[in-house]
């Protein structure tokens, strides 16, 4: 079950929160963590304060560096190429960012989250890029530890070679390549690993028209499934708590920089 809030892939209806006061909830959130380019936290939910929702938002999409090595809101993101030991105190985000031409050396860089994000009904929620929309219930899959699904496209034989994937972030739609001259058929699949994606396979080029598989965390584990024909694109959606805008989901793998807040570490 996943909320992007860009194009929603939702079984449950959606409701549009009223103008608010942004930062207003965000100081109430714990547990903060930055992972492999996500922003985690645990969030009360406004309309029943008892309950706690834990959520991601695909901080990576949003944020990036300018000149100085300074955190900056921009739809390029790419922060987290440059930045290691990121963690969230008091609603700032913390990270040591690499200083461009500075021989590796690094300095501290900070943000406000609270400029463009907020704790709608317990979900971390951003406006920068699109109108904030809230689930009106929470996934049954737990924000991972890690975000990653790794596969592979293989020939329908199991024999190599395979063409292996890796991903810790949304795809909206990646196409393949020609990989006849690899040997690679595109007509058979392996998932080792998958922390909570669903993972769509389609014959067109354009992920449009009826899907070949859709594959959930009931297909983890599974080798040598074979296809009725072959792989030419794919998306990948979380069913976490996730929040994130579809038209800059490019798939691009990221690396982790993570740290929790020093009171809660």
């Amino acid at each position: 079950m996943i909320f992007s809030t860009h194009n929603i892939a939702f079984t449950f209806s959606l409701l549009m929160l009223a103008p608010i006061s942004l930062g207003a909830r965000l100081s109430l959130c714990t547990k903060w963590s930055v992972r492999f380019g996500w922003l985690v936290a645990t969030c009360p939910n406004d309309a029943n304060p008892p309950v706690q929702v834990e959520s991601s938002l695909l901080l990576n999409q949003i944020v990036s560096l300018n000149k100085e090595s300074q955190f900056i809101w921009s739809r390029n993101g790419g922060y987290d190429d440059s930045c290691d030991g990121l963690y969230v105190e008091n609603g700032i985000l913390h990270g040591n960012c690499v200083v461009a031409g500075g021989n590796h050396t690094t300095v501290e860089a900070t943000l406000d989250l609270a400029t463009y994000i907020d704790n709608y009904n317990g979900f971390l929620i951003s406006n920068f890029t699109k109108s904030p929309m809230v689930p009106a219930a929470s996934s049954n899959v737990p924000v991972p530890s890690f975000f990653q699904i790794g596969f592979y496209l293989e020939r329908t034989d199991c024999l190599p070679p395979f063409q292996p994937l890796d991903f810790s972030a949304p795809v909206k739609c990646k196409p393949f390549e020609d990989l006849n001259d690899t040997g690679v058929e595109n007509r058979g699949w392996s998932i080792a690993l998958n922390d909570g994606y669903e993972l769509t396979f389609w014959n067109t080029n354009d992920c449009l028209g009826e899907p070949l598989a859709k594959l959930g965390l009931k297909d983890t584990r599974k080798f040598c499934q074979v296809l009725p024909s072959r792989v030419n694109s794919m998306s990948l959606r979380p069913l976490f708590n996730a929040d994130y805008d579809l038209s800059l989901a490019f798939g691009k793998p990221l690396r982790s920089g993570e740290k929790c807040a020093p009171s809660e570490c």
